[in-house]
C-alpha cells in the first residue's frame, strides 16, 4: 500500500461529510473511514455511517457523491437501512430508514476505487 493522496481522499472525505449541512439540533452524525491508505492499484475503502439523536425522527437518509471510477461494493452491519444503493451503483449513493431505530443508527459500506490516483 501507498501512503494516501490527500487531496484526493479530502475531496472524498469532504463529499460525505456534505451531507451533515441541513441535520437538525440534537443530533451527531458522522461517517468514519477505518483505514484511509489509498493504493495506486486501487483498492477498497470501509466507511461506517452513524447517527446519534435526542429525539427518534420519523424518517432518516444518508446521500454520498463517490468520484468519478468509485463505486459501491457493499453495504453491511446491524441496523441496514430499507432503501439501499445496488452493488456496483456509481456517483450518488443513497440509504434510507422507513422504520428508525432506536439511537444511534450505525452502518457500514464498502466503495472501490481506482487505480491511478
Amino acid at each position: 500500500m501507498h501512503s494516501p493522496r490527500p487531496a484526493t481522499l479530502r475531496y472524498f472525505i469532504g463529499l460525505l461529510f456534505g451531507l451533515f449541512a441541513s441535520w437538525g439540533y440534537g443530533q451527531q452524525a458522522a461517517l468514519t473511514v477505518e483505514d484511509a491508505r489509498l493504493s495506486s492499484q486501487g483498492g477498497y475503502l470501509t466507511i461506517t455511517a452513524s447517527v446519534a439523536y435526542e429525539q427518534t425522527p420519523n424518517v432518516l437518509g444518508w446521500s454520498v457523491k463517490l468520484p468519478e471510477g468509485w463505486s459501491l461494493v457493499q453495504t453491511g452491519g446491524l441496523h441496514l437501512p430499507e432503501i439501499m444503493p445496488l452493488t456496483g451503483a456509481i456517483n450518488t449513493l443513497e440509504w434510507a430508514y422507513i422504520t428508525v431505530p432506536d439511537s444511534p443508527a450505525q452502518f457500514e459500506f464498502t466503495v472501490f476505487y481506482p487505480a491511478g490516483l
